[in-house]
């Protein structure tokens, strides 16, 4: 049986009707259409991508395939807005910083507690051990969560407690990328000893500092309690400045020290994961930052935190 007609909605002989004039750009054959919304992100993105010189409108409209005239009646609109500028000299058009205020207040909104769940999550699913988050504070850190298997004997990280900053692998991650002053605030000496293992001297821990960088994560092999080893890397935000540390906590008989690499490596990219999120660099490819006030790690006499 062969195809019924379709009823036309004109009369036989009559022309096309044309389309009602917009403000959408029009495309040429084959490009994709959007509406008004769609055609002004098109022209931001690709002025923010196309170099500090810039498009005129004419190359911008041939780079889209849209109408030049509605080109540049977006292209008005956008710089009312604030978030274009057209040089008076060369006639090409830019992005201005309206759109790096944006990003900010985007990434301040973000939390690295929500965003390094997920990671947390897969830590302890991939490794069979319990995992934590400690975020940065002026006086050094903060357990603010951990993940913990279930039905097995684990490492608890009580919530709201402070890491020893020169003795846990975690204290090191958010000691490591800042400047020796800055660290040096937060450490007092004489370290506080808590096993044969605990480094006690600064000098030491500048050298455990600059290896933790050169990794990218830090190690606590056994320096805060003898029966336990960790393994932390730092998170970092979009201005490179560590924000917090991810880390595992195993039993030493279930985490010898030949393995303590590989798990290293293993929270090192989860770690870089929230930190992509973040919208920051890695911490292997950011270099020591200046951190912002004085703080004080456990009084001499003290004892070790539990």
């Amino acid at each position: 049986m062969s195809p019924r007609p379709r009823a036309s909605a004109l009369p036989p002989g009559a022309p096309a009707a044309r389309p009602k004039r917009s403000d959408v750009p029009e495309r040429r054959p084959g490009s994709r259409r959007g509406g008004t919304l769609e055609s002004g992100l098109d022209i931001i993105e690709t002025l923010a991508t196309c170099g500090a010189d810039g498009l005129g409108v004419t190359d911008l409209a041939r780079q889209l395939e849209f109408d030049k005239g509605n080109v540049y009646r977006l292209l008005q609109v956008l710089a009312q807005r604030g978030y274009v500028q057209q040089d008076a000299e060369t006639r090409r058009w830019t992005v201005t910083v309206q759109l790096v205020a944006l990003a900010r207040g985007v990434l301040r909104s973000l939390d690295v507690r929500t965003l390094a769940e997920s990671e947390m999550g897969a830590l302890v699913s991939t490794t069979g051990e319990a995992s934590h988050l400690a975020v940065r504070t002026r006086r050094g850190g903060i357990y603010v969560a951990q993940e913990r298997p279930y039905g097995r004997v684990s490492v608890e990280t009580e919530i709201g407690s402070t890491p020893l900053l020169h003795a846990t692998a975690t204290g090191k991650a958010l000691l490591a990328w800042l400047d020796h002053p800055d660290w040096r605030d937060l450490v007092r000496s004489p370290l506080l000893r808590c096993t044969e293992r605990t480094i006690t001297t600064l000098s030491d821990l500048d050298r455990e500092l600059a290896a933790v960088r050169a990794r990218g994560f830090a190690i606590d092999d056994g320096e805060f309690q003898a029966d336990v080893r960790c393994v932390a890397a730092p998170i970092l935000d979009h201005g490179g400045v560590v924000v917090a540390s991810l880390g595992v906590s195993c039993p030493a008989d279930r985490l010898t020290r030949k393995r303590l690499p590989e798990l290293g490596e293993t929270v090192h990219a989860a770690a870089d994961r929230v930190t992509r999120a973040l919208g920051g660099v890695p911490a292997t490819q950011a270099p020591p930052r200046r951190g912002s006030g004085r703080a004080l790690n456990h009084r001499q006499g003290d004892p070790c935190p539990t």
